[in-house]
C-alpha cells in the first residue's frame, strides 16, 4: 500500500493534535473528554513546509473581543489568535486538511504581522 504524502500549504487551515501543550499555548478543545484537535492556519512558506514542519497561528471559536484576534468565517465563526505563532511537526501532530483557507489579502496581512513581530 502506498502511503499518501501530506503536503502542507501556506494559507491553508489544518486540524492537528494540539496536545500535549505547555503553559499558555493553545491546546486541544477539551482534552479531558478526549478532544485534542484544534484548527491552525499555516503561515510558513511552502519551501519551509516541505520537511513537515510549519509555523502556524492557532484558531479559536470562542467569541472574544481583542485586537489580537482576526475574525475568520469557517463552518462556525472563528478567530485567528495573532499572539501565538507556533512551530509544529505537522506529521507528528497528525495534520489533516480542513478544506478551508484564507484569502490572499488575509494572508498578506498575516505575513505583515509576522514580519513586525520579530
Amino acid at each position: 500500500m502506498v502511503e499518501k504524502t501530506l503536503i502542507i500549504e501556506q494559507g491553508k487551515i489544518y486540524w492537528i493534535d494540539a496536545e500535549p501543550h505547555a503553559g499558555r499555548e493553545e491546546g486541544g478543545h477539551s482534552p479531558r473528554s478526549g478532544n485534542i484537535r484544534r484548527p491552525v492556519l499555516v503561515i510558513s512558506n511552502n519551501r519551509y513546509n516541505v520537511g513537515g514542519m510549519a509555523l502556524v497561528f492557532p484558531i479559536t471559536s470562542i467569541k472574544k473581543m481583542s485586537r489580537y484576534l482576526l475574525p475568520l468565517k469557517l463552518k462556525k465563526p472563528s478567530q485567528i489568535i495573532l499572539t501565538q505563532i507556533l512551530g509544529y511537526d505537522m506529521v507528528a501532530r497528525r495534520a489533516k486538511p480542513s478544506g478551508f483557507s484564507v484569502t490572499s489579502e488575509q494572508l498578506d496581512y498575516l505575513k505583515q504581522i509576522v514580519v513586525h513581530s520579530v
